[in-house]
């Protein structure tokens, strides 16, 4: 009985997100099933800024930067306002400063390097802010890849 009630409180909050730096959720309904495979890539991106963090690798600042883009990633990114509130930036300047945070260092492992170029690109790739194609346009492909490793 107790997991019939907690399976009701959750479907009723399902679709809401309390933290002001993440996205509100779309009801599991409206989403598909492309849903398992966006969530898995978000707990495995999730997982890779934890171990960058572990290994120190990411600074503080650089850490909320890639988290808070992991969060909007599934959604194509944060629109203007979002960004203006949550970091006092435009778009074009907050995936500057992503792009900055997941720059490699000197000091960066091998494997630290490398799973921060592959988190870039998988961030710009979702974020919609690809390479510029001939005709002036970026590319806007329709979901984050999911090629990436567990950390």
């Amino acid at each position: 009985m107790n997991s019939q009630i907690r399976h009701r409180n959750y479907s009723r909050h399902a679709g809401t997100s309390t933290s002001p730096n993440q996205p509100q959720r779309k009801r599991a309904e409206e989403t598909g099933s492309n849903e398992t495979t966006c969530s898995y890539w978000v707990r495995s991106s999730f997982s890779q800024l934890r171990f960058l963090r572990s290994v120190l690798s990411v600074d503080p600042e650089a850490a909320r930067i890639v988290e808070y883009a992991i969060g909007w990633a599934p959604f194509g990114g944060a629109d203007c306002e979002e960004l203006i509130v949550a970091f006092g930036v435009d778009r074009r300047r907050f995936l500057e400063k992503l792009d900055e945070a997941l720059q490699p260092r000197r000091a960066d492992r091998h494997q630290a390097a490398w799973l921060k170029r592959t988190l870039l690109n998988a961030l710009m790739s979702a974020w919609r802010a690809g390479p510029k194609t001939q005709d002036g346009t970026g590319s806007t492909p329709s979901a984050p890849r999911h090629h990436l490793i567990e950390g």
